[in-house]
């Protein structure tokens, strides 16, 4: 390949996944083109939304890393020995995550990438090890019992609180050659978690979760509505000092228990971010961290941290919009430039994921987890005031006319979906017993 000699600043390589049900791509691409940083998409599906902004200036076709992660690595390296400049690469699935640590001597060759080490890794990717980080740091996260072994029953039972809720230990196995993030449990259970109100619950699903490869903890449950939950995004250095934090609340999510945000509205917390800051330092992190989740009990008022992703969020753009560009700090740090120290804008910019929450309002507007219902005008008043949407932006319309495609069919399969008796039996059972962790 010949080289690109023209190019006054190194690329921004943005990794894509195979299936782009998130807007996270979209928001680191945006977010670099904003500030006139050269962007290449990198996918292996050419018709993925985010390879439709307009600040991509280049499409990168690879082979799909779920089917083959060595010729995936082969086609990035291929690509960065063509260049001049050693691009800046920023992953937005964990699977590339994943993918990028496991490769990380043969790429870090060709790529600017804050690697972490792996004791940093692990606390960010395995639960276990991140509640030993948060016990040193005296951050709570409630009574969290360790399942070594799903038969054993009767002793998880015996120490275990109740409600609680079963969730994968880890989103990886770092033995294996496919990252398939949560997808064993997600299969048997068909959510990402899973409510355990008492013991005969626990024993129902220890039952069904024996035969899984995934590794699985009980941890008490903080009841609440998505509104008592606080999200962090930020720009950690070398030093895991922070140089630009972002500080949110959820105004929704969907599924309404166990969801992604779908509405975020900025908010001033000293005391979110004071925990933010020391668990960066206990764990040594550096680059960025996007939904770092706190939530506040009820009747303790006491935040209990709830996890931590390694990369961007799905709300990356909302931080962008509040005047904390973290992919661009992320950026000037690799390529060694000046790193300033960014602070968000007092101004409120609600970050909404449109189709997500649409389909909250359609399958929730009698009533979430909780039992509190959502009009339309309680819904359309939500949307008033300054707003950043994870699709739409005048400026940079192709993604989300590719991205509303899929739209009638969602809104037709949630409408099915809550006209089926165990659709009704599920509200139901989670009214009773509200669970957010």
């Amino acid at each position: 390949m010949a080289r690109f000699r023209e190019r006054t600043k190194p690329l921004a390589v943005v990794l894509i996944p195979d299936r782009e049900s998130r807007p996270t791509a979209l928001g680191l691409i945006r977010s670099l083109g904003l500030v006139g940083v050269p962007v290449v998409g990198v996918a292996s599906c050419r018709t993925t939304p985010s390879f439709f902004s307009r600040y991509v200036q280049r499409r990168l076709v690879t082979p799909s890393l779920d089917k083959d992660q060595h010729r995936w690595k082969e086609a990035l390296i291929q690509f960065a020995r063509s260049l001049v400049d050693k691009p800046v690469l920023y992953p937005s699935a964990d699977e590339h995550v994943w993918a990028v640590h496991q490769n990380r001597d043969e790429l870090s060759k060709y790529f600017h990438y804050p690697f972490l080490n792996r004791r940093a890794f692990l606390s960010c990717i395995d639960k276990r090890e991140m509640y030993k980080v948060c016990k040193c740091a005296g951050i709570e996260t409630g009574k969290t019992v360790l399942v070594p072994n799903a038969a054993r029953a009767e002793e998880i039972a015996a120490e275990a609180v109740f409600p609680s809720v079963l969730k994968p230990a880890t989103w990886v196995n770092l033995n294996d050659e496919h990252p398939h993030r949560y997808r064993e449990f997600f299969q048997e259970f068909k959510q990402k978690a899973v409510s355990v109100n008492d013991k005969q619950e626990l024993y129902e699903v220890l039952g069904r979760a024996t035969h899984l490869s995934v590794p699985v903890l009980l941890q008490e449950e903080v009841p609440g509505p998505a509104s008592a939950i606080y999200h962090v995004s930020l720009y950690a250095d070398k030093t895991s000092n922070i140089r630009g934090l972002f500080v949110a609340r959820k105004g929704r999510q969907y599924p309404s228990k166990f969801g992604n945000a779908c509405m975020i509205e900025p908010v001033v917390c000293p005391e979110i971010a004071a925990l933010a800051r020391s668990l960066v330092k206990a764990i040594g992190f550096h680059g960025i961290a996007g939904a770092i989740e706190f939530k506040r009990h009820p009747h303790t008022g006491r935040l209990h941290f709830i996890e931590i992703n390694p990369r961007a969020s799905a709300s990356i753009s909302a931080t962008t919009a509040s005047g904390v560009n973290l992919p661009h700090l992320a950026y000037l740090d690799a390529v060694g430039a000046e790193l300033p120290n960014v602070t968000q804008t007092e101004r409120p910019v609600r970050w909404i994921e449109g189709r997500s929450d649409v389909l909250y309002w359609l399958s929730y507007r009698k009533g979430d987890h909780t039992g509190q219902p959502l009009s339309l005008l309680k819904y359309l008043r939500s949307l008033r005031g300054r707003r950043e949407y994870a699709y739409w932006a005048v400026d940079d319309p192709i993604p989300w006319a590719a991205r509303a495609a899929g739209l009638p069919r969602d809104i037709w399969l949630a409408l099915k979906d809550r006209a089926t008796p165990c659709a009704r039996q599920h509200d139901r059972v989670g009214r009773k017993s509200p669970v957010r962790q």
